[in-house]
């Protein structure tokens, strides 16, 4: 049995607690889940119970208590009890409404009408039973099965099942999926009988419509909230986004006079994450989340949308500063850590939480109000820059007397619930194309010595590797295996074609290799019925990257496909459109996925100044795929790319490499730096000139000063 606090508090209900632990030692053995304060089903008036028992053997059971001894009770009539001089709806009653509403959350489902019985209980622990007796002896006629009193810890626990139920494994499939809300990731309300298929777009159907599970670790860290900070971290793909959603959605619900912010970094992630809140919510409760309450807002914002930056200033009467006065994020929230900011969040849900700096955490740590429940959410090795996970006090800062503000494992002591989640399980690719991203990423077999390295073994461990070596040793052989129980992605499970997880294709020309994308689209769309919404085409080559979507753009259009480009010819805030392919740059694809995945101008991959930035560009696009990645490229550089990829796929589920010398990574990281700057420089410089050369009417008046200002503005964010 799992047995999981969701919420701070049962440490002071002294019987509730005791039972907790006999459940847990007591069944230790059994498949079934222990929870406390979990909302399985929207109860009557927000009545929520202690504990809910859910066993694959036994059934369901129900247990809350009052604390209060026979002086403190009164029952004016089988309908209202008055406790401590307030009046209360019968508990028992209450705990009959409850079992009605979770009954029909499972009911829902006709696999499992007439399956469900609800057992419930009242733990009167400072009562005995012969003085409620005495006391109530009507009431305790009607309701002595229903009670249990000061004798709770020699009652069986057995014994508290009147009825018991033992679900097949189908059954209890489909009862933790709905357990944990995670069934609202599908459409499906009924049994189906999924079929393995040749054609992509069925097996896609396929994996779309098995009904869905989370592990252990992501629902536990999906319904655990601290009266604390959090953070959870855990590779891209292994279902951060859901869970913070899933918080969001279980919060409100718990609390919806509370004050709730979800913020992120990438602007395409607006309608996915209020489409999840939104059906986690509806799960659970009749109606629509109150938005005025629960707030969606990207880090920065503007008059069109508002974000947590610009919100902030005008809410503290301050001027906020546009991204022509200033471009730099960083420098902005410093600005506003200088002046008085109101409280206003009971909760900060930070998605995308490594693309912000520490003064944005410091911000969000001065809007949220005690006690301080801030849950970030950090993709490791999310651009394999900055691979050690920044300490708290970097994020947060320190106080006066050298404290860290924000201390989890001290937090962690303090409520006994964890508040440093690693998730290691990556759903979103298949293993193939997972360790593809990595290694393309770092160049473990590029023909030089790595670009970059993972120089430490619990990071790599944290990520779901396991490194076979002792210890790191320069020149030796080192083994690091991918258990493939870490990445369990479903679609090869259902697909049964001809086409491998990873194709590569090399051209001649730029226009061979695009006609032949959409050749390969076409062929997804007509036969193997892919929707379009599941096909993303994203460039390496950003130079080139208008004109060759444009072009491609065409083609499709030619043959009845239609595609958008989003932040161009789409809105920003919308990645994928329904009925059209999506073509991306990297930054817009990040934070996004799709089963088919194309990279286009992979052989960009050595011509780029950066070669670390375009390699961990590279990671990002091949790590969007959830079923099939398609890389291309022109000539020599792209020949060369395929025999880098061919000798990772070779080895999968292993990396295998002579480790490198560390001195040698970190002067090359160096070099790339300077490299970097100095052509951000000369374009720069270039810039300059062709503007201050160019008839254009809006420059006339400006003058070569503030010219170069803007332009030196706008080069510092080349890469974005």
């Amino acid at each position: 049995m799992k047995c999981v606090t969701t919420i701070a508090g049962i440490e002071d209900k002294t019987s509730i607690k005791q039972m907790f632990n006999r459940f847990e030692a007591e069944f230790n053995n059994k498949e079934g889940y222990c929870y406390y304060k979990y909302p399985l089903a929207g109860g009557i008036d927000r009545y929520l119970p202690d504990l809910t028992i859910i066993l694959k053997e036994k059934g369901f059971l129900v247990v809350d208590s009052i604390e209060y001894s026979i002086d403190n009770i009164q029952i004016n009539s089988n309908n209202e009890f008055t406790i401590n001089g307030t009046p209360y709806d019968n508990p028992i009653l209450l705990l009959e409404d409850y079992e009605f509403a979770l009954s029909r959350q499972y009911e829902r489902y006709r696999h499992l009408r007439n399956k469900i019985i609800i057992n419930s209980i009242l733990l009167m622990p400072n009562i005995s039973e012969n003085e409620f007796y005495s006391k109530f002896p009507e009431f305790y006629s009607k309701y002595k099965n229903k009670i249990i009193f000061e004798n709770y810890i020699d009652i069986k626990l057995d014994d508290l099942w009147q009825t018991n139920i033992e679900f097949n494994d189908e059954d209890w499939k489909y009862i933790i999926s709905i357990t944990q809300g995670a069934d609202i990731l599908t459409s499906h309300k009924s049994t189906f009988d999924i079929q393995k298929s040749e054609i992509q777009g069925e097996a896609i159907e396929a994996v779309n419509q098995q009904l869905a599970l989370l592990d252990n670790e992501q629902f536990d860290a999906a319904v655990q909230i601290p009266n604390s900070a959090q953070r959870i971290r855990g590779l891209a793909g292994t279902g951060k986004t859901i869970i913070l959603c899933m918080k969001a959605a279980y919060y409100h619900q718990r609390y919806p006079e509370h004050k709730i912010l979800y913020t992120f970094n990438t602007q395409s992630l607006y309608g996915q994450v209020e489409s999840l809140i939104t059906r986690f919510y509806e799960a659970k409760e009749n109606g629509k989340p109150n938005w005025d309450n629960l707030k969606i807002m990207h880090s920065w914002g503007g008059k069109t949308k508002r974000g947590v930056y610009y919100d902030t200033c005008l809410k503290n009467d301050i001027t906020p500063s546009t991204f022509r006065e200033c471009n730099d994020f960083n420098i902005l929230c410093q600005d506003l850590l200088n002046k008085d900011i109101k409280e206003e969040y009971d909760i900060i849900l930070m998605d995308e939480a490594q693309d912000f700096p520490p003064s944005f955490y410091q911000l969000i740590y001065k809007l949220s109000k005690d006690p301080k429940r801030i849950i970030w959410a950090y993709d490791e090795l999310q651009s394999l820059e900055g691979k050690d996970i920044p300490d708290t006090g970097k994020l947060f800062g320190y106080s006066k007397d050298g404290k860290k503000i924000i201390d989890l494992q001290e937090l962690y002591s303090l409520h006994n619930i964890e508040t440093d989640m690693i998730l290691k399980k990556s759903y979103r690719n298949p293993i193939e194309i997972l360790m593809l991203a990595h290694s393309i990423g770092l160049g473990l077999y590029s023909s030089s010595f790595p670009v970059q390295m993972i120089d430490k073994k619990d990071i790599w461990e944290s990520i779901g590797y396991k490194v076979k070596n002792k210890y790191f040793e320069v020149g030796k052989k080192t083994i690091i295996n991918r258990p493939y129980e870490n990445s369990p992605n479903p679609v090869q499970k259902f697909y049964t074609g001809k086409q491998e997880p990873i194709t590569t294709k090399s051209f001649e020309t730029k226009k061979e290799e695009l006609e032949w994308v959409a050749k390969c689209i076409e062929n997804d769309i007509k036969q193997e019925r892919v929707t379009p919404e599941e096909i993303v085409v994203i460039t390496l080559n950003t130079e080139t990257m208008k004109r060759d979507f444009v072009y491609l753009q065409d083609l499709l259009y030619y043959q009845g496909i239609y595609a958008s480009i989003p932040g161009i010819d789409a809105n920003r805030d919308v990645f994928k459109k329904e009925g059209y392919v999506t073509l991306s740059t990297v930054p817009k694809a990040k934070g996004n996925e799709a089963f088919k995945v194309y990279v286009i101008g992979f052989d960009y991959l050595y011509k780029a100044i950066s070669e670390v930035s375009i390699r961990n560009k590279a990671f990002v696009s091949i790590s969007r795929a959830k079923g099939w990645c398609i890389l291309t490229g022109c000539g020599d550089d792209m020949k060369r790319a395929q025999r880098e990829i061919k000798l990772t796929l070779e080895n999968v589920p292993n990396f295998l490499f002579p480790f490198p010398d560390m001195s040698k990574i970190k002067r090359k990281l160096s070099t790339e730096e300077y490299r970097k700057k100095a052509q951000q420089i000369k374009k720069y410089n270039n810039s300059i000139e062709d503007m201050l050369n160019a008839d254009v009417s809006v420059l006339k008046g400006i003058s070569k000063e503030k010219i170069q200002e803007l332009l030196k503005k706008l080069s510092e964010n080349e890469n974005e």
